[in-house]
């Protein structure tokens, strides 16, 4: 800071001014008295004008605050302090309105009529604000079609679930469902159809609303028009049934309420698609844009009229001065003579003293703009300018705070104050430039946390965020000083580690697993995080940042994918990306067009050696990659998520095949295997049953295997959907027992009727004892509980035969038979007289 000079620039003026003053004085003297005459009654004027002016513009200002409270209400309606404000003033503009009409003001009577046209439309204005306000927090006003729904299709609605209701009490007549097996299972289709229609009619009208997605307004829209065309389908096809066989007295009645009352709600859907195509659809805005918007424009209009009035009142006290002015001449021709000598000595001081330190401080302010160094600013010898030069000095510094304030900005995230990609990418590229000159390396790390999601869907993203601000101060503590950890975005981070090889890194990822394996205490929720983590070195797997990243990216892909903690680039897994890219459209082609296939590999009673049961494998041979493994499959569908629609086909096509056998008299039963997402999947109840009752297949003859870790990954859900298919008289089977983690308490409260022994116990259980014995405690286990066990892995005669003697129950594997297509099994039990396999290899 300058020190301030003791010399003022004005008290110099001042004195100059004080001479020219005395000689001033004289001469205003002698006009004194002819001016006093017209100065009264033109302060008189000028403050009446500026008393109305005023209020005028008191008025505006109340009524633009209004306005925008108003419209930031309308935009935040649970903030009721924008409605309560903006109607004080409202109030507050009539009050001095009124105060307008109360005051005495040469006027004409135009003025008088202004004020009240101006008074009256505040008060319609008010009246139309509190209408708006109502209709905001109205629904029923607000959005015309929630009524119309609530009103007009509601009770169609019930009459529609109140005629389906008698429709399937009568079906509840085995009887009767036998007889109309076909009108049963069309009333069921459309009774679907009609679900399916409400449930996105209700999200249409949410959408609507901006509640969710919006964006699929129109999809709905659509989709309500395909339902309501197929519904009629439906109904036109039953009518005929009607009346050409005749229905039920109840059904044919029910029928005919049904296909009355939809048209009459769909009447009712379309005036709302019309509202919601119409400018109506939402009434607070029809209300803004037909009553407040034109009572603002014209209270704005009958304000300015208000001001011209006022300033042509006013100018007739400007003629009288005029005449004042005239005569006032020639004493201002003496002035201007003393003026002018008093002028020319103040010129020549603000030259020196205060135009050329402004102007140098100009040229500072031009090079502050362009970002050049300032090297010269003036010397102050006044008080008035030193005083600049600090103000000047003060607000360079300011703006070299905030320009660093916005660089910390845009290269940090906001969240955990890590650096972000910008930052991140310029530090790699500073370290590749490092390590060129040195002939050094660095290793940069991709971390992904597991299970993110998961937090942020159930907890909230609060908790996400306390989350992702804790980890972000583990990562910093495991690092060096030198080292980068930065925030790419979500729950992504990255790691740059100067001077550090692969080894180097690798212990730099255990520490930083180390780090994570405490629990993070959020709201006393302690929450697991574990992460997946890539690692590249420079320049072994890339010599850009582009690259770096995105193999780091690739194998942290990797160690996501195989349940890693790490995983180091491998140019093998680029490819294997580019390969799955490719077979996940290909496995979406091959479902839809028929290109897979199920084999079916036997499961044989070894006490009776009768072949009863067949297990289901999905079988994809690919034109280029050739036979695809089923798990690598099941994966493609899960990731892509294909997975519902692939059990779909699966279960359909197990359970066609099966029924086609039983017509044949070949008495097989199918199992079926259930992936982990299946269990996770709502419609897998929906899928069992519908194929079931379209190929006509007792529930008894359809298997369905989980594996133990399926079940585990969410107990309570996977219980109540084994639950549900158990009431459906399907059997179930734990698949690959003794490679998850069950308990034994876990497994009484599971619906299973079977326990499928994983064949890496069986396989070598000939030559190992431990194998040997985990065998015999399984069987004995199930047993006990009521289960019947089946052996996989069957490989040898000597392992058929201690299965035979520990009492297996079942037994799969290619000592009995590999899986084949359905004509090759039918062939394959052709061979043997009435099932009787005791011909089998090694069999007696």
């Amino acid at each position: 800071m300058r020190t301030i000079a003791s010399k003022s620039l004005r008290a110099r003026y001042l004195v100059m001014a004080l001479l020219l003053i005395g000689a001033l004085l004289v001469i205003a003297f002698m006009g004194d008295h002819d001016v006093n005459a017209n100065r009264h009654r033109a302060t008189y004027s000028l403050a009446q004008r500026t008393a109305f002016l005023e209020k005028s513009r008191d008025i505006r200002i109340y009524l633009l605050a209004a306005y925008r409270n108003l419209n930031s209400y309308l935009l935040e309606p649970d903030n009721k302090n924008f409605k309560t404000t903006s109607l004080e003033q409202l109030h507050q503009s009539i009050k001095v309105s009124n105060l307008l009409l109360l005051s005495s003001y040469d006027q004409t009577a135009d003025i008088n009529n202004v004020v009240k046209d101006i008074t009256a439309q505040l008060q319609s204005l008010l009246q139309q604000t509190e209408s708006l306000y109502a209709i905001r927090e109205n629904v029923q006003l607000l959005y015309p079609t929630f009524a119309i729904g609530n009103i007009e299709l509601q009770p169609s609605r019930q009459k529609i679930n109140n005629s389906f209701a008698i429709v399937f009490s009568s079906f509840n007549d085995a009887q009767i469902r036998r007889d109309q097996n076909e009108v049963f299972l069309h009333f069921v289709k459309l009774r679907d159809l009609w679900r399916v229609t409400l449930s996105t009619f209700r999200l249409y009208l949410a959408n609507r609303a901006g509640t969710f997605n919006k964006d699929a307004f129109q999809t709905q829209e659509n989709a309500i028009g395909t339902l309501y065309a197929e519904m009629q389908v439906v109904i036109e096809h039953l009518l005929k049934i009607d009346q050409a066989k005749g229905l039920e007295f109840e059904i044919s009645d029910a029928l005919e309420e049904i296909s009355k009352t939809i048209k009459v709600w769909h009447a009712g859907y379309l005036k709302i698609v019309k509202i919601n195509h119409s400018d109506e659809w939402r009434m607070d805005a029809v209300h803004m844009k037909e009553k407040i918007s034109p009572l603002i424009e014209l209270l704005s209009s009958l304000l300015s009229k208000l001001d011209g009035n006022i300033n042509n009142i006013a100018a007739g006290s400007l003629v009288e001065l005029d005449q004042t002015a005239a005569r006032q001449s020639n004493l201002l021709w003496s002035i201007v003579v003393l003026g002018s000598i008093f002028l020319l000595l103040m010129l020549f001081s603000i030259e020196n003293r205060l135009l050329k330190p402004i102007a140098m401080l100009t040229r500072a302010l031009r090079s502050q703009a362009f970002g050049k160094e300032i090297t010269e600013l003036p010397n102050a010898s006044y008080r008035e300018t030193t005083n600049l030069i600090d103000a000047f000095s003060e607000m360079r510094h300011q703006i070299q705070m905030r320009q660093m304030d916005l660089e910390y900005q845009a290269t940090h995230d906001g969240l955990t104050s890590l650096p972000n990609r910008l930052l991140l990418d310029d530090r790699i590229e500073f370290s590749i430039n490092y390590s060129i000159r040195n002939k050094a390396q660095f290793s940069l790390l991709l971390i992904d946390l597991d299970s993110f999601k998961e937090v942020n869907d159930t907890l909230g993203h609060h908790v996400g965020d306390a989350v992702l601000q804790e980890i972000s101060v583990r990562l910093k503590k495991v690092l060096r000083e030198i080292d980068t950890v930065a925030r790419l975005g979500g729950d992504e981070f990255a790691i740059l580690i100067q001077d550090c090889n692969e080894q180097g890194a690798v212990s730099i990822v255990e520490k930083i697993q180390q780090s994570l394996e405490q629990t993070v205490d959020v709201n006393e929720l302690k929450l697991c995080v574990s992460a997946s983590i890539g690692i590249v070195v420079y320049p072994q797997h890339g010599t850009d940042d582009h690259t770096l990243l995105r193999h780091a990216d690739i194998a942290m892909y990797r160690a996501k994918h195989n349940h890693m903690d790490y995983s180091i680039y491998d140019e093998k897994d680029d490819d294997h990306s580019l390969q799955r890219l490719t077979l996940i459209g290909e496995l979406k082609q091959s479902l839809d067009q028929h290109g897979l296939e199920l084999h079916y590999q036997p499961k044989l009673d070894l006490a009776a050696l009768n072949l009863n049961s067949v297990e289901a494998l999905l079988r994809w041979r690919h034109p280029v990659y050739g036979d695809i493994p089923p798990e690598d499959l099941i994966e493609l569908a899960e990731q892509s998520g294909m997975i519902s629609q692939l059990t779909g086909w699966i279960l359909d096509t197990a359970i066609h095949q099966c029924a086609i056998w039983r017509r044949k008299d070949i008495n097989l039963n199918v199992s079926v295997n259930l992936s982990v997402h299946s269990l996770k999947d709502e419609a897998l109840i929906k899928q069992v049953k519908s194929g079931l009752a379209r190929h006509r297949l007792e529930a008894r003859h359809l298997c369905l295997e989980i594996t133990e870790s399926s079940m585990m990954a969410n107990s309570a859900h996977a219980i109540e959907i084994l639950q549900t298919l158990n009431k459906l008289g399907v059997s179930l089977a734990i698949d690959d027992f003794g490679t998850g983690f069950s308990s034994l308490a876990y497994l009484k409260q599971m619906p299973v009727n079977e326990l499928k022994i994983d064949k890496s116990f069986v396989i070598n259980m000939a030559q190992d004892i431990d194998d040997e014995v985990i065998v015999k405690s399984t069987i004995d286990l199930a047993h006990n509980l009521g289960m019947k066990v089946t052996a996989e892995g069957i490989e040898t005669e000597l392992v058929w035969k201690k299965l035979v003697k520990t009492g297996c129950d079942y037994g799969q594997g290619y000592f009995i038979s590999k899986a084949m297509s359905s004509d090759n099994l039918e062939a394959w039990l052709n061979s043997y007289s009435d099932n009787n396999l005791v011909n089998i290899p090694g069999s007696n």
